[in-house]
């Protein structure tokens, strides 16, 4: 019985670091383009191309950001634009630390599109829409 509560809360304690939030590209951009995400946890955003182009992300770098922000961001700003490859997938690990807006432009072939992740205290969170 012990062994059973001990799993149980394990699993409950992953539930509570955020489910993988998957943002898919297809030929019409992001979907979705704009996610509510609460600043109290790690998430995995999972980037899922079904399209036969490259994604390419870049980072916002106007925006003031926090120190664990500049880690997030220094993947997209050392080594150039994060690549989605054409029918791939790509997973990184977030964790926000303010309130606001934080900007990522996506190009697709010749399109371009923002993605926006805005980020909420949980006091005015319901649930990030995009969510699996």
């Amino acid at each position: 019985m012990k062994r059973l509560l001990v799993w149980t809360l394990l699993f409950a304690g992953l539930a509570l670091a955020g489910a993988p939030v998957e943002i898919r590209f297809t030929a019409g951009g992001p979907d979705p383009s704009r996610l509510h995400v609460p600043t109290d946890q790690p998430y995995s955003l999972i980037l899922i191309n079904q399209t036969n182009e490259p994604v390419r992300l870049f980072f916002d770098q106007k925006t003031e950001l926090s120190p664990p922000e500049q880690a997030f961001a220094a993947r997209f700003l050392a080594e150039g634009p994060l690549v989605v490859p054409a029918a791939g997938r790509l997973e990184l690990e977030y964790w926000p630390t303010r309130t606001g807006i934080l900007h990522l432009r996506v190009t697709e072939g010749s399109a371009r599109f923002l993605l926006e992740l805005i980020l909420e205290p949980p006091e005015y969170y319901e649930g990030p829409s995009g969510c699996s």
